[in-house]
């Protein structure tokens, strides 16, 4: 069939690496578009907490988060020939984690300090009943970002290892703010109404 010029022709046009990146490109905006109407579920309840600029930050940070990290921990384990890509990866999840970590923790810890603040009664929920995932979760974060700096001056089976742990951490940590995100959101209140 190779012989035959017509179908040698269609075959080249349809071969599968010819549409690979179109297609990545593709998926991967679908999927931005995804977490986008995932995030406006939220924002529509019009809670504090739940706010356009707290939900997008954490929804997308998420995302880039996890996508780089997991891009690190995967292209590490490929090898050499990957091996740049890979701690380029590295390095980005390990700025993402730290800008959210912080972020996080200033609206957290700005929201407990000012009582006047929308999400104060959320901060304190966290604060009071959660305080045992608060501290896990800050030691998550310092284990996620030490083994993504491993990762990053190692190279082999080594990175390959600790760019995993990374990752597995760094999900870890997300699950506890994706918990504190649904257990800690408090609903207003309607004049002599009740919460729902």
């Amino acid at each position: 069939l190779k012989d035959i010029p017509l179908l040698g022709g269609i075959e080249a046009l349809l071969h599968p690496t010819r549409f690979a990146a179109p297609l990545s490109g593709l998926t991967a905006g679908l999927a931005l578009v995804g977490v986008f109407c995932s995030a406006m579920i939220y924002i529509d309840t019009r809670r504090p907490f739940w706010s356009a600029p707290i939900v997008f930050t954490k929804f997308f940070g998420t995302t880039l988060l996890l996508g780089a990290a997991g891009c690190a921990a995967v292209l590490s384990w490929m090898g050499a020939p990957v091996a740049e890509a890979a701690r380029c990866f590295a390095l980005i999840a390990i700025a993402m984690r730290v800008g959210l970590f912080a972020w996080e923790e200033r609206h957290l810890r700005g929201s407990l300090a000012d009582s006047e603040r929308p999400n104060h009664r959320s901060a304190l929920i966290i604060w009071k009943l959660g305080r045992p995932l608060v501290r896990a979760r800050v030691a998550i974060f310092v284990g996620a970002t030490l083994f993504g700096v491993l990762a990053l001056t190692d190279a082999g089976l080594p990175a390959a290892l600790w760019a995993t742990i990374s990752l597995a951490l760094t999900f870890a940590a997300q699950v506890i703010e994706r918990y504190f995100f649904f257990t800690a959101v408090v609903a207003p209140r309607m004049p002599g109404g009740i919460a729902t």
